[in-house]
């Protein structure tokens, strides 16, 4: 079994899928629409791993984002300074954003953004995600 993807549910696939090849260096990979509904997926410009599965409903209650920020979407970047660079494009193109602070050894420096659904959106440096990084005890399999 592999972990494939993760759906979205949104009223307006167009404006997620600019958010997410604009600011997150996603591709969009299929776009398709059947029976009124629009389907595309999202990955990552330098993999071949499929990340989101956006569906378009046109039932808004079924757009239902946490408003937590312990629920979030993250990406990472090479440094603090790219991620400053990022935070300032966004900011002035009006996306709503938090500042940029550095948590911890384990978050590492971070700043969340809202994509035009309200979900939160994390882009963050100095935060190994790596195997190399993995808990050897962990991996239970």
């Amino acid at each position: 079994m592999q972990f494939t993807h993760n759906a979205i549910i949104t009223s307006d696939v167009g404006r997620i899928v600019e958010f997410y090849t604009r600011w997150c260096a996603m591709r969009l990979v299929k776009d398709r629409e059947a029976d009124g509904v629009r389907v595309a997926w999202l990955a990552p410009r330098n993999l071949d791993d499929l990340v989101f599965v956006v569906i378009q409903t046109s039932r808004p209650d079924r757009v239902l984002p946490d408003p937590s920020l312990g629920v979030h979407y993250g990406f990472q970047l090479d440094s603090r300074a790219e991620v400053d660079a990022l935070h300032k494009l966004m900011h002035e193109a009006g996306v709503e954003v938090t500042a940029p602070s550095y948590e911890g050894q384990i978050v590492g420096y971070i700043f969340m953004a809202k994509d035009p659904d309200g979900r939160n959106v994390e882009f963050n440096a100095e935060q190994d995600v790596s195997p190399s990084s993995w808990d050897d005890h962990c991996d239970l399999a």
